[in-house]
């Protein structure tokens, strides 16, 4: 087993988990992505069908105020796998 001798850079570790993604099967991937939308999804307000039409804006480029850390999440969902672009599937995705 191999251990650390010392900090480890942070770009390092970005480039561990790109390719821990690279590996994983299409389901693992969405799993993944869904995960992570679901997590952008609780910092926005509103009903879940609210928070699914934020997140369709985001995702089709309309310029929409969001909380901290919600356009970072959509981003790395993206780097995942195909995210959803109509409100009805990332509600079925939040649900």
């Amino acid at each position: 087993m191999a251990t650390l001798a010392g900090p480890v850079a942070r770009e390092d570790v970005l480039r561990l988990l790109d390719l821990l993604v690279e590996m994983a099967g299409a389901e693992q991937r969405r799993e993944m992505r869904d995960a992570l939308l679901r997590e952008a999804a609780e910092k926005l307000s509103g009903s879940l069908w609210a928070r699914a039409d934020q997140l369709e804006a985001l995702i089709a480029g309309v310029p929409c105020e969001v909380p901290p850390g919600v356009r970072e999440l959509v981003a790395e969902a993206r780097k995942v796998a195909p995210v959803p672009t109509t409100a009805r599937q990332l509600y079925r995705v939040l649900g």
